[in-house]
């Protein structure tokens, strides 16, 4: 998920165009414990930035950056990993996403559960399986 605060943020308002694609790249690629293993030139790649464009990008997105909102490490949005990077902000906006996917599930199973014919646990992995079968 993105937060729309990005389009305020020191890095976008002062970083260049690939510092902000190799950034949504790596939210994009980054894994439940918000690390990316890519190489630089992988991740170039996957940016669809030139690999010159890529590490420049990295090196912006790992350096402190006074203006940032997030203190943490300084400013720094990224620390390197073994094989590759650690979203620093990754934890703050992971349990506010999962709380919001939470909020969604249990709307949604309430609004299921309204509906005429429907039981609010939905049917059963054998329920289904039998009626693809009939």
């Amino acid at each position: 998920m993105v937060w729309s605060s990005l389009l305020d943020s020191s890095l976008w308002i002062g970083g260049t165009k690939e510092a902000r694609i190799v950034w949504i790249t790596l939210l994009a690629l980054k894994d439940k414990n918000g690390q990316v293993h890519i190489t630089d030139l992988g991740l170039a790649h996957r940016a669809i930035v030139s690999h010159e464009e890529c590490v420049a990008a990295l090196g912006f997105l790992s350096s402190p950056d006074p203006l940032s909102a997030n203190r943490d490490h300084d400013g720094r949005r990224i620390v390197p990993i073994e094989g590759g990077w650690q979203i620093v902000s990754h934890d703050k906006y992971r349990f506010s996403t999962e709380a919001a996917r939470a909020y969604w599930r249990e709307s949604k199973r309430l609004q299921r559960s309204k509906q005429p014919g429907h039981s609010a646990r939905g049917p059963s992995a054998q329920e289904i399986i039998e009626t693809s079968h009939e």
